[in-house]
């Protein structure tokens, strides 16, 4: 499967404190993950394949999304 680590410097992504915004490869859907309310880690809420994680701060910390590109 497909990772790539999230730049929030991309147009279509934020990391503000521990918690992500991104654009789901397979869907186009926009969502968000929070280390805090969602235990750092949440699929797409429309298609589920695609899953972002997160775990600190852009600063200090890691953030990636993960895809399935064979469907």
């Amino acid at each position: 499967m497909p990772t790539r680590r999230i730049d929030p410097g991309r147009r279509d992504e934020d990391w503000q404190g521990n918690n992500v915004a991104v654009r789901c490869p397979s869907c186009d859907t926009v969502y968000i993950v929070s280390e805090f309310l969602h235990g750092g880690a949440r699929r797409c809420p429309t298609c589920e394949i695609s899953e972002a994680r997160v775990q600190g701060v852009p600063n200090d910390g890691n953030a990636e999304l993960e895809w399935d590109d064979t469907e």
